[in-house]
């Protein structure tokens, strides 16, 4: 008898071609994020454990409490049965404390039987999956540790060059701790010419 396949019943409106056929099914001993002990201090966080990700997120209050910023996987149509999708995702890491940021990148697919330039994978307009990254909520920056806004902003300059974001964390790291930090990158972004003047 065939084992049934994990993949939702979306994927044959998306790819005409099978993208994988189970053979076989082994089981696996897993560690809750939280239960990690040599895990000190959660700055930042990728993860991408294929529709996984809510269930990591449940069982990592803890860690998400330390974190700054969140890279994650997210889907708008299922791609395995019973996942949750990036509304579910979203919902969460807000009650956690995080906002969206943005997408990175948005991934779309034609809808079959349409083909573009003849590829079963060729991209077109049906958002399917995409990197959500979050962080945590800006609007309330002054709650959070001075060495948090300073590695907010790091990641957030080096990783994805949010500027602005950045500028809000040095902002209220100045406010906090009475530095100037913010005023020395706007300098520097304007004598580099990468960001905004």
């Amino acid at each position: 008898m065939e084992t049934p396949s994990p993949w939702s019943s979306c994927w044959p409106f998306i790819s005409a071609v099978p993208l994988a056929k189970v053979v076989s099914r082994q089981s696996i001993d897993t560690v809750r994020l939280d239960d990690i002990e040599e895990i000190g201090n959660l700055d930042y966080l990728k993860i991408d454990i294929q529709g996984g990700e809510l269930c990591a997120f449940e069982n990592a209050t803890k860690r998400l409490a330390e974190c700054v910023v969140i890279h994650s996987e997210v889907e708008f149509l299922p791609m395995y049965v019973d996942q949750p999708l990036f509304s579910e995702v979203e919902m969460f890491l807000r009650g956690q404390g995080f906002l969206f940021h943005r997408f990175e990148p948005l991934k779309s697919r034609v809808i079959q039987p349409m083909l573009k330039d003849n590829d079963v994978y060729g991209e077109f307009v049906q958002a399917v999956w995409a990197d959500a990254v979050f962080v945590r909520d800006f609007t309330r920056l002054a709650d959070l540790a001075l060495d948090k806004l300073l590695k907010m902003a790091c990641v957030l300059h080096d990783v994805y060059g949010s500027f602005d974001l950045v500028l809000r964390a040095l902002m209220a790291h100045d406010a906090l701790a009475g530095s100037d930090h913010s005023t020395t990158y706007l300098q520097g972004l304007a004598g580099e010419g990468d960001g905004p003047s």
